[in-house]
């Protein structure tokens, strides 16, 4: 697959070339300006793309909006490849075999979907221990950390290839959206059984990931429109954080973002 297909520079509403399915990390966070690449050659990951196969082409993934039902999985499958991240192939795999998605393959979906801007100026020594400066990924992880979606973990490394949790690919497209500012809902209604701290144990009220699940969540309307499988707030009182992201609860949030005008 050739790199011009493989990074195709989208734009807010168009037809976009076909990637392919690339490899990445998991967890944590960034800071700055855009950057953006010329060319890379990212990891590819299984599935890859047939060698004569046809580029993406959809009229407009704006189409691929609310369903008053819901979205179902074959519609966020079909936004994904409408927006350029998968091909018809992959689709079609990834939908039977809905695999895990790894932090940094979540942090290149972000930088496709923002127009793969080219990254100047990169720094020449690396603020990670397992990403170098002439490694091809190299720009995408710094385009991430100036644009504050991710700075990696506390032990130095950005664990590019470790599984994304459900929760962080919603923290890095609020941050890529620019945390904006959300309505809370009350902390304790009066129908309330138990205080916010008992109903939502790992969530602090107020708290940059409450934010996040707000915006991604919540249309204005009162309603909600995340599929089954992909966490809400009401679903976070019982996790232990160590949920992984797939493709499925990944696409999704992609396209909850693109409603909400992050890309």
């Amino acid at each position: 697959m050739m790199l011009r297909q493989l990074f195709a520079r989208p734009t807010k509403r168009a037809i976009q070339a076909g990637g392919t399915v690339l490899l990445a990390g998991a967890m944590v966070c960034g800071s700055v300006p855009a950057y953006a690449i010329g060319s890379i050659k990212p990891h590819q990951a299984t599935p890859i793309a047939q060698p004569n196969e046809p580029a993406v082409t959809c009229s407009d993934r704006a189409d691929y909006g609310y369903e008053s039902s819901g979205p179902s999985r074959k519609l966020v499958f079909e936004w994904a490849q409408c927006a350029g991240l998968i091909t018809e192939y992959q689709k079609h795999v990834l939908f039977k075999n809905d695999s895990v998605v790894s932090r940094g393959q979540f942090v290149e979906y972000l930088y496709r979907l923002s127009g793969s801007p080219d990254v100047k100026n990169l720094p020449t020594q690396s603020p990670y221990g397992d990403i170098k400066t002439d490694d091809p990924r190299f720009p995408v992880v710094m385009w991430a950390r100036e644009r504050g979606i991710t700075w990696g973990w506390s032990d130095g490394n950005f664990h590019y290839d470790a599984p994304a949790n459900d929760t962080t690919t919603v923290i890095m497209a609020y941050r890529l959206a620019g945390s904006p500012k959300v309505n809370l809902p009350d902390k304790n209604p009066p129908d309330a059984v138990y205080p916010w701290e008992e109903r939502h144990h790992n969530l602090p009220y107020g708290s940059e990931l409450h934010r996040a699940y707000v915006w991604l969540e919540f249309t204005g309307d009162g309603r909600t429109y995340l599929p089954s499988g992909v966490a809400t707030v009401d679903d976070l009182w019982f996790k232990a954080w160590t949920f992984k992201a797939t493709h499925t609860q990944a696409f999704e949030v992609l396209r909850l973002a693109d409603i909400r005008g992050a890309f």
